[in-house]
């Protein structure tokens, strides 16, 4: 059956409030087509109530209507997502309701036991960003400095409290709160002691042109021969010795007669 010209319908929309960086989830629904009610005309005040289906961090519902594909319409919902319209013209009504993430403002990096040089960027697209909306997955990319490595990588959330980032080959990564937040990044120092192995006395160690015992971490020595002119250096090899004797092996190039050796951050 009709209902009457300027008859109330009554429509309740549950909104689902999970969502992406990129995108949110939306309920639309044509109120002339549906079987829940009866056919909708000029005058007709439509009631929408539109509730969030799962605790959702920050945002807002947006609701917006249009009448026989005309230009969309905002509804204005009150604190409860409740709201009202009248249908000013013929045909179709469709209602679209949709969740709409907050967004907050990623501050400045901060450095703890040394200076570094960090940012936030969007991993699909690769650029810097200055800011990213709740739940969403913000990137950071961090710079090791020479003799140090990055010990911890933390942020704030919307209640206070000190959360790590996510260390993924090298990249971090969290997922962005319901509040404006700042990472903070800690270095660590490590110095090895070098150990000269087999045929000590045909080679030195060295750390630009000086003799060296010992190297810090993130940092490149250099083995140079000292050997008769009249042999050849067969190979040169380095490893890290570990507490327990185990052991791992370092990469060694070398050019020009010389072999540099990258002193980073050993296996935990």
């Amino acid at each position: 059956p009709c209902t009457k010209q300027g008859t109330v319908v009554n429509v309740s929309v549950s909104v689902n409030a999970s969502f992406t960086v990129n995108g949110a989830d939306s309920f639309t629904k044509i109120l002339s087509t549906a079987t829940d009610h009866g056919a909708i005309n000029k005058g007709d005040v439509i009631k929408v109530s539109a509730k969030l289906t799962n605790s959702a961090r920050g945002g807002k519902i947006e609701a917006y209507y249009t009448v026989g594909g005309g230009n969309p319409i905002s509804i204005t919902l009150d604190k409860n997502g409740n709201g009202s319209f009248t249908v000013t013209g013929e045909g179709d009504v469709k209602l679209t309701v949709k969740y709409v993430a907050a967004v907050h403002k990623l501050g400045t990096i901060a450095y703890k036991n040394g200076t570094g040089s960090a940012y936030y960027y969007d991993n699909s697209t690769s650029t810097k960003i200055t800011e990213a909306a709740v739940g969403g997955t913000v990137h950071v990319n961090i710079e090791e400095p020479a003799g140090s490595f990055i010990k911890s990588v933390t942020y704030k959330n919307e209640n206070g409290a000190t959360c790590n980032a996510i260390e993924d080959s090298g990249a971090y990564m969290f997922t962005m709160p319901d509040c404006d937040t700042a990472v903070t990044v800690t270095y660590g120092s490590l110095e090895y002691t070098i150990v000269k192995g087999e045929n000590s006395d045909s080679f030195e160690v060295l750390s630009g042109s000086s003799v060296i015992s010992a190297a810090k971490c993130n940092t490149t020595i250099t083995v140079k021969p000292v050997v008769d002119t009249d042999k050849k250096v067969g190979s040169v090899y380095a490893k890290y010795v570990y507490a327990d004797a185990s052991t791992s092996d370092l990469p060694v190039t070398e050019k020009s007669g010389k072999y540099n050796i990258k002193i980073g951050k050993p296996a935990d």
